[in-house]
């Protein structure tokens, strides 16, 4: 969904909603991470970039909104530095949002936020397989 808004310079300003299906308000985390993996692709073909703004909201400001931006981070590290390291990522976000990945089931879901991906993306050369895979390994260990 889109909405138009008109900011204080009269300029048009477009904003695009977004929902992650199949995530149940009443559980902490999906059942299938690979929907944050899915939001964060249809984000960069929305041509979301650090340019533009992106506002992540959920039932209380902190749960729901934590693990997506930490899953998100997780997927730009992948790609980017090629580099697996959940516990930087958390350590990273909750030195500016206390309230973030609280809990085992969150830091759990980022594990497996980040296995789906490098499953479903090595085979598309996104990211070298061997270096990514051990990372991943010495860090859960």
């Amino acid at each position: 969904m889109n909405v138009q808004l008109q900011s204080g310079s009269n300029k048009e300003i477009t904003v695009k909603f977004m929902e992650l299906q199949g995530w149940s308000l009443d559980v902490d985390v999906p059942e299938n991470m690979r929907i944050f993996i899915t939001a964060r692709l249809q984000m960069t073909r929305m041509k979301c970039t650090k340019f533009n703004s992106v506002l992540v909201m959920c039932r209380n400001g902190a749960d729901g909104s934590g693990l997506y931006i930490a899953a998100c981070n997780l997927i730009d590290s992948i790609l980017t530095e090629q580099v697996v390291d959940v516990c930087m990522i958390v350590r990273r976000i909750r030195s500016n949002r206390t309230q973030f990945i609280t809990n085992k089931k969150q830091l759990h879901a980022l594990y497996e936020v980040a296995t789906f991906f490098l499953s479903d993306f090595t085979k598309y050369h996104y990211v070298s397989t061997l270096p990514i895979r051990s990372k991943l390994r010495n860090c859960i260990e």
